[in-house]
């Protein structure tokens, strides 16, 4: 009879998963012991009716079979018989799934994150040196098998003081394995350092890459996203994609005033994207990228990349006055950034890079804070297919930056030189030396360490 064998099999599972994970083994949840305990009473029930059911098929075989027939044919059950197991076997395989569910630690929570602790020591005009740590664990809870709750959570110390900032707090719907929604405060699809490689542990150099500290791309937006990907069957290229409705970002400006509180003078215009909407302005923001091919071993691979951002911005200070020439500020502005990056790797060598270039309409007074642009080129080599020991966990790294603008303040040009150093797979040390050269601040070059770990 063919449901003789699989049924039991899924008893001496259940009965396995309910001997090897007791009520005591979750004192701390009363509501899953006493759910733990319904379920053990309902297999002790199925048990006993497929017993029974197993005597009775038995005794119907014996009465409508000869002796020698029982050993080599086995006789065709009844309907009846047939709807009874069936109905047993569903039964049995919802208590087991059931049971499977409340097992504590299997799938439901999961805490990673990373941490990391430098020493900075820079040169020239901002000559200072200091010790400083981050720790960012990321929570992840399964709340349905297609919908995932994630969370980081950021600690780092500031002066004497910890600063706590929340990086992203999303909840993700999977439709498909070809797409996934995402409603919350995420990580901006713009290029591709704040979604794959803003932790520590993974950046390659100690530091963010200059255009992502310079205050004109957003790190983290609030919304709702489309992102996922596409590939053929032959999987011979993947098309990747993330699409974003946002809130619109405000401006925060900062000038001179006059005795009536007008003000007659910008000093500094920075836009905030990742704030509660404070008006009815949204944005759109998203990539596109292109994976013409990448081996199955990830030893070589090549991905392209474009992005944008388009919103209206609005002043975060709507009782701010503007003097002459600085009317319409009050008024919501256009903002548009483009970028596109790129990566290259092959065995032991990788290399990337990222542009991106701001336009935000402004009034012709104070046109110096329209343009914004930047870029870095970054190359690492680890000699992992020579073998030599110490060498082969040995990673060589050099990144340019620049970063410009119609403000000759914010003219910057970088040059790192770093050497890591793998522990494990997740544990780095880093050393790195930066020359830094900046349009009216000279030189400040800056000196890094740090110790970086993923968990």
């Amino acid at each position: 009879m063919k449901f003789r064998k699989s049924s039991c099999l899924s008893l001496l599972l259940l009965g396995i998963l309910i001997c090897f994970f007791p009520l005591s083994a979750n004192s701390e949840d009363t509501e899953v012991e006493r759910r733990l305990k319904s379920l053990e009473e309902r297999y002790r029930t199925l048990e006993k009716k497929y017993d029974d059911l197993q005597q009775k098929y038995e005794s119907l075989r014996e009465e409508k079979a000869p002796p020698e027939v029982i050993v080599k044919e086995k006789p065709t059950p009844t309907e009846e018989e047939v709807k009874t197991a069936k109905e047993l076997e569903e039964e049995i395989k919802s208590v087991k799934e059931e049971v499977k569910s409340l097992i504590p630690g299997t799938d439901r929570f999961l805490l990673t994150g990373w941490a990391a602790a430098s020493y900075i020591n820079r040169e020239g005009d901002e000559q200072d040196s200091t010790f400083t740590a981050r720790f960012s664990p990321i929570f992840l809870y399964q709340i349905f098998p297609n919908v995932l709750f994630e969370a980081e959570v950021e600690f780092e110390l500031e002066g004497d003081e910890t600063e706590v900032g929340l990086e992203y707090a999303q909840i993700d719907y999977l439709f498909s394995k070809y797409s996934t929604a995402i409603a919350g405060k995420f990580l901006t699809p713009f290029g591709v350092f704040p979604l794959k490689l803003h932790p520590a542990w993974i950046n390659r150099m100690p530091n963010r890459p200059l255009m992502y500290r310079s205050g004109f791309l957003p790190f983290s937006n609030i919304g709702a996203q489309l992102t996922g990907a596409f590939a053929p069957p032959s999987n011979s290229y993947r098309l990747t994609y993330a699409l974003s409705l946002v809130n619109g970002g405000v401006l925060e400006i900062d000038g001179e005033e006059n005795e009536d509180g007008v003000i007659t003078e910008i000093d500094d215009i920075e836009i905030i994207s990742d704030t509660v909407d404070i008006t009815d302005k949204v944005g759109f923001v998203g990539r596109i990228g292109f994976i013409p091919f990448q081996n199955s071993d990830l030893m070589h691979g090549l991905e392209i990349g474009a992005s944008w951002l388009v919103e209206k911005v609005t002043l975060e200070n709507e009782d701010l006055i503007f003097g002459p020439g600085l009317e319409g500020l009050e008024n919501a502005r256009n903002h548009f950034t483009y970028g596109f990056d790129w990566a290259y790797f092959y065995k032991g060598f990788r290399f990337r890079g990222e542009f991106a270039q701001s336009h935000l309409s402004l009034p012709e007074e104070i046109e110096d804070f329209e343009k914004q642009w930047g870029y870095y080129i970054q190359a690492s080599y680890r000699p992992i297919t020579l073998g030599i020991p110490y060498l082969k966990d040995t990673e060589f790294v050099v990144r340019y930056d620049q970063r410009g603008g119609d403000r000759n303040d914010f003219k910057r040009k970088e040059l790192g030189l770093g050497l890591d150093y793998w522990f494990t797979s997740s544990l780095v040390g880093k050393i790195a030396y930066f020359f830094v050269d900046e349009e009216e601040n000279g030189n400040n070059n800056a000196f890094f360490l740090q110790a970086a770990y993923g968990f």
